[in-house]
């Protein structure tokens, strides 16, 4: 097809299934992304010092029972009282998730050293503190985002999928979880909130950062987003490697889809059952 000529709209159906991914042997969860840190300061010896030691020490004990949790410390009736929460990756152990959850407490004297607000991302968990409630706000500011250097050429079978796998993480699944995974053909996607987080809100938060990765990583086959409520990521290990010499007619998939061959489309959530739906994408 001529780079010129208009894409088609085609119906493709793609197969869809929200299975758990565990982690890849080897993952360093405790590996930082990224941490932001306020401007002001606190003093050593203040009542707001006691009150974020209070509430370090009770989100670490909570990290030895739940993925998530939240909590409001007003040790000292002197201070502001200081919100906070963590949130494990949805498919960690609860061990892993305790022992990510106190790297991270362990890491922000030295990244964030007296900051009266932060927040600390590692592979495996985040973890955020701050004066007042920010509970259940969500936050769609970019604080992280990269792409792989290799990739697909940009063609429609790869951008299709990714587009697939991508609407399926940005809708809240049946079990009203915030920890989503899809996968369509060859890609591979997964997103998650904090779990202080609406279902509707972290729906509008990991459709912000899908729009995030599709914006800087083009046909890439790999990138993640991570706002300050939420991530995305997508990985395409089927992907065609990238070439920028190649051109759009060049593409290693038949634009033509062959009716008889479709596959169906499922939603996994423990019961799978087929679902009756078109997902129209260009076929470039």
């Amino acid at each position: 097809m001529s780079p010129a000529t208009p894409p088609s709209l085609l119906p493709l159906l793609l197969l869809l299934l929200l299975l758990p991914s565990a982690p890849s042997a080897g993952e360093d969860l405790a590996a930082v992304v990224y941490s932001t840190c306020s401007g002001e300061k606190y003093n050593s010896n203040s009542p707001y010092k006691l009150n974020l030691d209070s509430l370090l020490s009770s989100l670490s004990a909570a990290a030895g029972f739940s993925l998530y949790s939240k909590f409001v410390s007003a040790d000292s009736p002197s201070a502001t009282p200081i919100s906070g929460l963590f949130q494990c990756t949805g498919d960690l152990s609860i061990p892993d998730c305790s022992s990510c959850v106190r790297d991270a407490v362990l890491r922000l004297p030295s990244l964030c050293s007296s900051a009266t607000a932060a927040s600390l991302q590692l592979r495996g968990c985040f973890l955020r503190y701050g004066k007042g409630a920010f509970f259940g706000l969500p936050d769609t500011n970019l604080r992280y985002k990269t792409c792989s250097t290799g990739g697909n050429s940009g063609g429609g079978d790869f951008l299709a999928a990714r587009e697939a796998a991508f609407a399926a993480v940005s809708a809240a699944p049946v079990t009203g979880s915030s920890y989503r995974v899809a996968t369509a053909g060859p890609v591979q996607a997964g997103a998650q909130c904090t779990g202080d987080l609406s279902l509707r809100d972290c729906d509008g938060c990991v459709g912000a950062a899908a729009s995030q990765v599709k914006q800087s990583c083009g046909g890439a086959a790999s990138g993640e987003a991570y706002l300050g409520t939420c991530y995305i990521w997508y990985s395409g290990g089927g992907a065609v490697p990238y070439n920028p010499g190649r051109g759009k007619e060049e593409s290693s998939y038949d634009n033509k889809l062959d009716e008889s061959n479709k596959p169906q489309v499922f939603l996994g959530d423990g019961n799978s059952r087929k679902i009756e739906a078109n997902y129209n994408y260009p076929i470039i």
